[in-house]
């Protein structure tokens, strides 16, 4: 299921994909008719997509407002309150839609549009809309989990040699409590970091900061 779907003029085809390639790398799921299975009856195909997806984004355009099947769309993008509008060139857009506000990227644009600030209002707005892409959901949610495994094991690690620090002979106090500063020191970063779940950057700086502790500590101890 594709979370944005892009309605357009066949004369503006360069600039839909340009807008879906922009989506794309911005981890939103896209869907334009170029991607219509073959023998399917493509109006179908085309209001089943519009359907699943959250957002349906309209090129108005000087071709686009002359066309029925972009006129279609529309009508059942508003009807289902996913309707996205975006003005591409300076025409008037049709009066059945004009009470919906509508983003403007008319020229001249920036190329590629991303570099247009204009772009990256279309982009706010769009999270506003329909919320944070569903890949990185799911991936935020699992690099949190990934950080809770690795504190889970710091964490025992750390209560281990604690247990042998107070319970073993062979063990320097001066020596122990510096192993356990370090550890400590570590744990506490990979938790912080197993919380923001965002990416898996921060772990291994987590990881080369306590490494960095413990070569410092036994620098000092030698």
């Amino acid at each position: 299921m594709a979370e944005i779907f892009i309605s357009y003029a066949r004369e503006d085809s360069e600039l839909a994909e340009e807008f879906r390639k922009q989506f794309l790398s911005c981890s939103y799921t896209v869907y334009v008719d170029k991607e219509l299975v073959t023998g399917r009856f493509w109006e179908t195909e085309l209001r089943k997509e519009m359907r699943k997806a959250k957002a349906v984004v309209v090129l108005w355009s000087k071709h686009s407002v002359a066309s029925d099947e972009v006129f279609k769309e529309a009508t059942v993008a508003i009807e289902e309150s996913k309707l996205f509008p975006v003005l591409v060139d300076d025409v008037p857009i049709p009066q059945e839609f004009s009470a919906v506000h509508t983003a403007e990227l008319t020229p001249p644009r920036r190329s590629p549009i991303l570099r247009d600030p204009r772009f990256a209002k279309i982009l706010g707005d769009m999270f506003t809309v329909i919320g944070r892409p569903a890949k990185l959901k799911k991936d935020a949610a699992a690099f949190i989990g990934e950080g809770i495994v690795v504190a889970g094991f710091v964490c025992a690690f750390w209560a281990f040699v604690g247990f042998v620090g107070t319970n073993s002979v062979f063990i320097e106090p001066s020596l122990f409590e510096g192993l356990r500063q370090v550890i400590h020191g570590a744990s506490a970063s990979v938790l912080v970091t197993a919380t923001m779940g965002l990416s898996t950057w921060p772990l291994v700086v987590a990881g080369i900061s306590a490494l960095i502790r413990l070569v410092m500590f036994l620098k000092d101890e030698v």
